[in-house]
Formats: structure tokens, C-alpha cells, sequence
């Protein structure tokens, strides 16, 4: 307070790291296109290419900050660095992804949650190729290898030898080695309706379509009948319809049933 011999402190934490509008090319795999020892991140609109990390948050320096780090629409063509993971994330959060895509793993580390809506992996199994220094030695299992070709690198006038990555058994979120209890939630799609059943029939096609039409098969059907409908179960199912199956037909007024149709949603624990 003004005029006072004592000073209340009121840390604010580190400053944010923000990029934004940015497409980046790296080669290197032992380098990061962000490497943060625990500064909370905000990447908007980014886009990285070729054989090396996104992003790395070591949380040397605190392991929870005050604000959490978020990626908004990062697309990363890249298997990951020498370890492998497009992402490592050592703080415990929280972390989110928006609308991002990745073709390598998310490390999380120890207790890391992480919220998920609409990241996306694709694990295409191609072997991305990068440079290090000539005479530079990748770590103990890395996941690139020199293939021991030397090349005089474009726009650096240094020589060094080609290096070419290997392809992953899994993608997705993962659990950083050595650590446990990472949680991530995601987004759960949904949609809810009630179809009508024409009295005397044991089946019916529900149609999917506008915003409901899903972009696979890959989805859950719950159903509630109003009648004593006995066995209920789902045939033919497809991005844009799906079969109801019942023992007992629909009564002579017609009957109904409570649709909820959902894709995966919150994963737990992942395994260490």
C-alpha cells in the first residue's frame, strides 16, 4: 500500500509464450519449435513441418503454473523428434487442444490432464527424413537413424549427414515413460431424437442425416423402448443410418424409442 514499509507480493508468473499465423519448417530432430522449461504456451493457427518436436514443456522451473497452455488449431506434419512425440508435456496442467492435428504422439507427463476438443492423429507410417551435423550422434534409442549419406545443407553452409525416422506402433495420447496418472477428457459428440415405430413392426432405419450423418461407423447407439420391446440391438450401421432390431413388435397405437447416439468421450487414466 502507499506509504507502507511493507510490500505484499503478488507473483504473476512467467510471461506467455503466444505465436500465431505461423508455418514452420525444421529438420533438426533434437530441436523444438517451442522448448519451454514451464512459461504457460499459446499457439494459434500454427503449422509445423518436417523431422523435429512441436512443442516441449520440461517444467523445470514450476511444475503447475498459474495459467494453463493451450493449442488452437496447430497442425503438425511431423512423426515427432528423436524420441518420437510431436508433444512432450511434463506439467500437470492443464493443457488444451482445439482443432489440432498431429501424425506423431502426445507425451503427458506425471498427473498431466488434458482437455480434447477435436484433436485429431493420423498415423500415415511414413518415415520422415531430417539432417543433423556431420559427426553428430543421434541419442540411444532414438526413434530416426542415420542412413550415413552426407549432403551440403541448402541455405546453411554446413555439411551433414541424412537422417530418416521410424514409424510408430500407436499414436494419440500417451503416457511419458517413467510416469503415471496422466487424465484426458474430450469432447462427447452426441446427438439425441426419439423415433417413432409403425405398430406391428421389429425393426426400423433411422437415417442420419445434416449435422448427425457421422464420419464413420465408429459410434454407440443407446436405446430406451417404450414398450416391453424384449432384446433390443443395432444391425447395418453406416455414417448415415442404422438398423433397430426388437423381439417384440411395436403395439397397435405404435410405439417409441429414445435414441442416443454418442462417440468416445472421456478416456480415464492412460497407462503408464
Amino acid at each position: 500500500m502507499p506509504g507502507s514499509k511493507q510490500r505484499p507480493w503478488a507473483g504473476g508468473g512467467a510471461p506467455t509464450i503466444f505465436i500465431s499465423d505461423l508455418v514452420a519448417h525444421m529438420s533438426f530432430p533434437q530441436a523444438w519449435m517451442i522448448d519451454s522449461n514451464w512459461a504457460p504456451v499459446r499457439l494459434e493457427h500454427v503449422r509445423m513441418e518436417g523431422s523435429a518436436g512441436v512443442l516441449r514443456v520440461t517444467a523445470r522451473g514450476m511444475r503447475n503454473g498459474r495459467f494453463n497452455d493451450m493449442l488452437i488449431d496447430v497442425n503438425s506434419v511431423t512423426t515427432g523428434n528423436v524420441g518420437g512425440y510431436a508433444i512432450e508435456y511434463h506439467k500437470g496442467g492443464p493443457i488444451y487442444f482445439i482443432g489440432s492435428t498431429f501424425e506423431g504422439p502426445v507425451g503427458l507427463g506425471q498427473n498431466t490432464i488434458c482437455y480434447s476438443v477435436g484433436a485429431r492423429f493420423h498415423n500415415r507410417q511414413r518415415k520422415m527424413s531430417g539432417f543433423i551435423r556431420e559427426g553428430d550422434k543421434l541419442p540411444e534409442g532414438s526413434f530416426f537413424r542415420h542412413t550415413g549419406q552426407q549432403v551440403t545443407i541448402p541455405y546453411r553452409r554446413w555439411k551433414g549427414e541424412r537422417i530418416i525416422a521410424g514409424t510408430h506402433e500407436r499414436i494419440g495420447f500417451v503416457q511419458l515413460p517413467g510416469t503415471s496418472g496422466a487424465r484426458v477428457h474430450e469432447m462427447n459428440e452426441s446427438h439425441e431424437m426419439s423415433v417413432n415405430i409403425p405398430a406391428g413392426e421389429k425393426s426400423v432405419v433411422v437415417k442420419l442425416e445434416g449435422l448427425q450423418r457421422q464420419p464413420d461407423s465408429n459410434y454407440r447407439v443407446l436405446i430406451t423402448p417404450g414398450w416391453r420391446a424384449g432384446a433390443v440391438w443395432i444391425s447395418d450401421k453406416q455414417p448415415f443410418q442404422y438398423t433397430i432390431n426388437f423381439d417384440e413388435p411395436a403395439p397397435k397405437a405404435g410405439g417409441k424409442m429414445d435414441v442416443f447416439l454418442n462417440r468416445a468421450g472421456f478416456r480415464g487414466k492412460l497407462k503408464p
